[in-house]
């Protein structure tokens, strides 16, 4: 059972040696995801999608109880993801980057995105900040500036994924204020009054950001639950057992 309406969870995939340990998996997989999969030229890429959809689906059945047979995807304009047949009204949303999956799922709209790794990324800074932001940014010691960018980078892409647009929304018409846990975003000069942020972290040089729909004063699960491969590979050897 979950404590609260929107839940956080992460899988690193530096735990799986290589694509054919995901190979028992596949059989689960959605025949949309399996095409976007074969598309991608490196093995990582590819893993990341496949337990991006693997985890979500764990979660459905394990702590939502829907059984594997009901699941199936659709597709809004911009390409978000949600049930079919979705009566238990459940809403998620999953992101992955470098070592990480995320995933965020409840009883309300979500949007959950991660970013980080090796690569800093400061040379975007110009096209993802607003210029108020960028302004802000530019006087923090160097030694701030990836960990605020990082920040300020996965709340617009929590956002976006929240409402759906994807690249529909120019990112410099977006600027947060972030004091502590207070998050405040105006888009373009007026107060978003219907969503709550949350920052969280997985590991240094990593940031994970929140969406949720506020107007709902929705409870949500600040700790991100972390999901072992082996958990996967246990749940997924059952059901093969029983099929």
């Amino acid at each position: 059972m979950n404590q609260y309406p929107i839940n956080q969870y992460a899988i690193n995939i530096e735990e799986v040696p290589g694509l054919e340990q995901l190979h028992p998996f596949q059989q689960y997989i959605s025949q949309e995801r399996l095409e976007r999969i074969a598309r991608f030229h490196f093995d990582k890429d590819k893993i990341r999608s496949m337990l991006a959809e693997m985890l979500l689906k764990y979660l459905l059945v394990t702590r939502y109880g829907l059984r594997m047979s009901d699941i199936a995807f659709g597709y809004e304009k911009y390409g978000k993801p949600y049930l079919i047949n979705n009566q238990r009204n459940l809403h998620f949303n999953f992101s992955h980057s470098g070592s990480w999956v995320v995933c965020g799922i409840g009883t309300s709209r979500v949007g959950i995105d991660v970013e980080g790794g090796d690569k800093d990324n400061l040379d975007i800074a110009k096209r993802v900040l607003s210029p108020p932001e960028y302004a802000l940014w530019e006087k923090k010691p160097p030694e701030e500036r990836k960990t605020e960018f990082y920040q300020l980078w996965t709340l617009k892409e929590s956002y976006v994924k929240y409402i759906g647009k994807g690249l529909g929304i120019a990112f410099d018409s977006l600027s947060f204020r972030v004091t502590g846990a207070d998050i405040l975003l105006e888009v373009k000069g007026i107060t978003e009054e219907r969503c709550g942020f949350f920052l969280n972290g997985l590991e240094p040089g990593y940031c994970v950001a929140l969406c949720v729909d506020y107007g709902k004063k929705t409870e949500v699960a600040k700790e991100i639950q972390i999901i072992k491969l082996d958990t996967l590979r246990e749940w997924q050897a059952g059901m093969s057992a029983n099929y």
